[in-house]
């Protein structure tokens, strides 16, 4: 979010102040979970807020960031954010690049590009 975001996510927050206090947020308050969840675009925040005041029960506790953070979508998993019109690598290209699993940590190393 961006400062220009402040009045849409206030409002939201306020939304779900009302449903679970019955009263608005201070000033503070809105300011510190603009902070905290700054890291989030406004659009899927602010829907995410709207839905929790929709179907809250009213006087429920207040939500904690961690919370709000919980109700966001994920996203999608890589294989399905992948560019279609890119080609997949095919298993020998996977074979010269990676190394085979370390038996010791579990982990799969990059083996270097020269040299196997």
């Amino acid at each position: 979010m961006t400062a220009d975001d402040l009045g849409a996510f206030t409002e939201a927050l306020q939304t779900v102040a009302f449903v679970c206090n019955g009263r608005r947020a201070h000033d503070d308050h809105v300011a510190v979970y603009f902070r905290l969840l700054h890291e989030y675009p406004v659009g899927p925040l602010v829907k995410a807020l709207d839905r929790f005041a929709r179907t809250a029960e009213t006087g429920r506790r207040f939500p904690s960031p961690k919370e709000i953070r919980e109700w966001m979508p994920r996203p999608a998993p890589p294989s399905a954010r992948r560019n279609p019109d890119t080609p997949v690598q095919d298993l020998a290209w996977w074979k010269a690049h990676w190394a085979a699993e370390d038996a010791r940590t579990g982990r799969w190393r990059i083996r270097r590009a020269l040299g196997g």
